[in-house]
């Protein structure tokens, strides 16, 4: 069990780059980590940065991780959702079934799973943080990325029904994905490009928007 006044954050995908840089921009507020990844990286010996296996793609494993975090510390108040895949280069009409299967499980099915798994339990507490990261991909549509782009606008059209719960409920989750998190390409910076995004994000509703680039 940890006090009260310490979140718990679980964090998915977080043996990546990104999974890494965030859990520690958390670890830095002196959060409780629960990172997951499909395997547990030896020699992890921080007790803030509590690891469990778990492949997201099973819906099963997906609540018994979160169960874990739950036994352990009592609580999960924070989900932050960075599990997620890329892969470009095919037309649309040349896309394989085994890219489509590949990135729809990676990018929507892990999402959801994650949903399922977290989710009542903030709401059976009254509170919580949902936090899922999308791509610029999932405003915009990019040559090439067909089934990316396709993916991540499911993502945030899953956002937005998520918002639809926060607003049904009388004791709803706090901050509910009223956060809105794009990963750009460093190359994507040219004037046109942002125009087209800000369009989109006051389309979105989102309150606010964290942006993080990649090189």
């Amino acid at each position: 069990r940890v006090m009260q006044n310490t979140r718990v954050v679980m964090i998915t995908g977080a043996a990546g780059n990104l999974g890494q840089a965030v859990a520690d921009a958390f670890a830095a507020l002196g959060d409780q980590l629960v990172l997951v990844g499909r395997r547990v990286p030896a020699g992890e010996a921080d007790p803030r940065r509590w690891w469990v296996a778990a492949d997201l793609l099973d819906a099963e494993q997906t609540v018994a991780a979160h169960a874990r975090a739950v036994q352990r510390f009592g609580r999960v108040d924070v989900l932050c959702h960075l599990a997620g895949g890329f892969r470009m280069g095919e037309a649309v009409h040349e896309t394989s079934a085994a890219n489509w299967d590949f990135l729809v499980g990676i990018n929507e099915r892990t999402l959801l799973n994650a949903a399922r798994a977290v989710v009542p339990g903030m709401l059976e507490r009254g509170g919580g943080y949902f936090l899922n990261t999308v791509s610029a991909a999932g405003l915009l549509s990019q040559i090439g990325s067909a089934i990316y782009s396709t993916t991540k606008h499911a993502a945030v059209g899953f956002d937005n029904l998520m918002m639809v719960i926060r607003s049904d409920l009388r004791d709803p989750l706090r901050e509910l994905n009223q956060a809105l998190v794009l990963q750009v390409q460093a190359g994507d910076l040219e004037p046109h490009y942002w125009l087209q995004l800000e369009h989109q994000l006051l389309v979105s509703g989102a309150a606010r928007a964290l942006f993080t680039t990649s090189d």
